[in-house]
């Protein structure tokens, strides 16, 4: 019980607000069954190039490249290159997801191509973790500016339900924006806890 105690604590705020956008989701607006779709496929597309295609970095002989690369509209010709426009770091926060639907695709019936069901969930899971984290961040950078934990938990409400961060949650997953959302508030409270404190972890 008082394990259950500290974890409300700790998290609390955060998991009832992820709880009520599922419930909004489950009963209001529904889930879309493709997430990595328009730019999001340009954020993504490293991983199945990595891991799946193995033509990354060789995607770059434009006299060598798959059809997957002319398909995708991410990719452009660049001084005799085929290059992906999209930087790169969406696809490292989405990579433990990704690794997880590539082990595991073949269990549960789908090939391992990179973009079926098994991969989309993938990608959708990862955009509430990563919501759930910036939240938890706005949260201690929040404390650090001693302002009370009511008006806290008012703006981590206002901020997911009064902005677009829905849209890119549950329908473009792959978008960088929830990933920018985590990384921006984790940095700003690390940087903000090191000049108080001066301890190397945070730095």
């Amino acid at each position: 019980m008082h394990k259950i105690k500290n974890i409300f604590k700790l998290w609390g705020g955060e998991l009832l607000i992820i709880f009520a956008l599922l419930f909004i989701l489950n009963n209001f607006i529904g889930y879309e069954k493709i997430t990595i779709k328009s730019d999001g496929e340009g954020y993504y597309d490293y991983l199945p190039a990595l891991f799946i295609y193995k033509d990354f970095p060789n995607n770059l002989d434009s006299d060598n490249y798959s059809d997957r690369i002319s398909n995708l509209g991410c990719y452009i010709k660049y001084k005799e290159l085929k290059v992906n426009k999209y930087p790169c770091g969406t696809a490292v926060l989405l990579s433990p997801f990704f690794v997880f639907a590539n082990l595991t695709a073949t269990i549960q019936g789908y090939e391992k191509e990179g973009f079926s069901i098994t991969y989309q969930k993938a990608v959708l899971y990862a955009a509430f973790f990563y919501l759930f984290l910036a939240l938890f961040f706005l949260k201690k950078l929040l404390i650090l500016y001693k302002i009370s934990r009511v008006n806290i938990f008012f703006v981590q409400i206002v901020t997911v339900f009064s902005t677009s961060l829905i849209q890119y949650v549950y329908s473009d997953a792959a978008f960088s924006h929830v990933y920018s959302f985590f990384a921006i508030t984790a940095f700003l409270f690390l940087t903000k806890s090191y000049f108080i404190n001066k301890k190397t972890k945070y730095f």
